[in-house]
């Protein structure tokens, strides 16, 4: 016997077919939805390691060491002092992001800069979508703060650099 073809589709080819019509059809819903994972994932990662930046400086400023660096980028008026300077590279470095774009508030407590009363240290980094597929994490940006307790009285100052939001809510006692 010899192997006749036809020209009619077998119940297998048809089956392929489908598959790959399927296939087609599902691929871009999950791409997006793995490169929205990604961009979650990025977001949650700087939210994170601003917080825990912000969390380690505060406390070393609390305890009186501002680091001794001046040389990053302060955004806004020239702060007041030269700790006060040493005390935002301080948290510039400790985030860990990228410094020119990190945006740091430090406040007092109503006592001022005295030993046991609080200091507040604020920072702001921008919303970026490293995919672009969430356009709301490059609009809106990220913060976060941390209260400690001043353990010897402190020469820095208040001092706010222009934020990314054009205010530091949430950034007050």
């Amino acid at each position: 016997m010899s192997d006749v073809r036809t020209d009619q589709p077998t119940e297998i080819d048809d089956e392929q077919g489908a598959t790959l019509l399927e296939f087609a059809l599902v691929l871009p819903i999950l791409l997006l939805v793995m490169l929205g994972v990604v961009d979650l994932g990025i977001r949650l990662a700087d939210i994170h390691t601003l917080e825990d930046g912000i969390r380690d400086a505060a406390r070393e400023i609390a305890v009186g060491n501002t680091g001794g660096d001046t040389g990053c980028v302060v955004v806004g008026a020239t702060p007041p002092n030269t700790e006060t300077t040493e005390a935002i590279c301080l948290v510039k470095d400790r985030v860990g992001l990228l410094e020119a774009d990190v945006r740091v508030r430090i406040v007092f407590g109503a006592g001022g800069a005295m030993e046991g009363e609080p200091i507040l240290v604020c920072a702001q980094y921008p919303g970026e979508s490293f995919t672009g597929l969430l356009p709301q994490f490059a609009s809106d940006s990220i913060s976060a703060r941390s209260v400690m307790r001043l353990e010897a009285d402190s020469t820095v100052q208040a001092y706010a650099e222009t934020s990314h939001t054009g205010g530091w809510p949430g950034c007050s006692f």
